[in-house]
């Protein structure tokens, strides 16, 4: 079975965790013109993660806007 995006990101958080780093979010907004880019330092990772769980489908659209949509990550 092939693992959902949100299993990918929830995965390279933890490991952004582990390592020390922070993570930077894509987020794409019919309203913007261009991908909303949110950076996370590691201290903010374990909210972060439980935020992106509850707050997101299997397919990283928002629960309450389905047009806001997590992109990628790095």
């Amino acid at each position: 079975m092939e693992e959902t995006r949100k299993a990918q990101l929830l995965d390279f958080i933890k490991n952004a965790k582990i390592k020390g780093k922070g993570v930077t979010i894509m987020i794409s907004n019919p309203n913007h013109p261009k991908y909303e880019e949110i950076y996370n330092p590691v201290e903010n990772l374990a909210f972060k993660l439980r935020f992106y769980q509850d707050a997101y489908t299997d397919d990283l659209h928002h629960k309450h806007n389905d047009s806001i949509v997590i992109e990628s990550w790095q």
